[in-house]
């Protein structure tokens, strides 16, 4: 009498999907550091995109910056509050995440006050910051100054009135 079963034992099962899981596991860790430098790299040309736009601003404004002392998301502030020409506005990749978005504020070279453009009436500025959290190096910012200078920080300092920290 040939009484045999054919199937997999629980251990021979339980041995695999551990293996499975334990390889999953190395694929998804190996995969996260590009993932955050992909980020950073797009977070970068984003703002450098935003630097042009207000290149662009200024040459249309005698010179001067938008006007705003304190941080703002800049796709809304530069975008939709001030209607600027762009029509789409980048967003960080990691966008709804908390303190993942791309910031701006203008003042003095000085860190004075925005100054007033009389003749429309506009509040301006003669400089701007903009600064985006990055995830990959063990710098926590980029920064693109309106003076031109770009790079990273180990800051997480808030970068009011538009005095470039480079």
């Amino acid at each position: 009498m040939n009484n045999r079963k054919f199937g997999f034992t629980l251990i021979e099962i339980l041995v695999v999907v551990s293996i499975i899981a334990l390889l999953a596991g190395l694929a998804l860790t190996s995969f996260s550091q590009p993932q955050k430098q992909a980020n950073d790299t797009i977070r970068k040309s984003d703002l450098k995109q935003y630097a042009i736009l207000l290149k662009e601003y200024a040459a249309n404004n005698s010179g001067f910056y938008p006007c705003e002392p304190v941080n703002k998301v800049a796709s809304i502030y530069l975008c939709t509050d001030l209607g600027l020409e762009w029509a789409d506005c980048p967003k960080d990749p990691k966008n709804g995440t908390t303190g993942f978005d791309y910031y701006y504020s203008s003042g003095t070279a000085a860190g004075g006050a925005c100054k007033t453009q009389p003749f429309v009436g506009q509040p301006n500025s003669p400089s701007y910051v903009l600064y985006a959290l990055i995830e990959a190096t063990s710098a926590t910012q980029f920064v693109v100054c309106s003076n031109g200078k770009s790079g990273a920080l180990l800051s997480t300092a808030v970068h009011d009135n538009g005095v470039c920290p480079l």
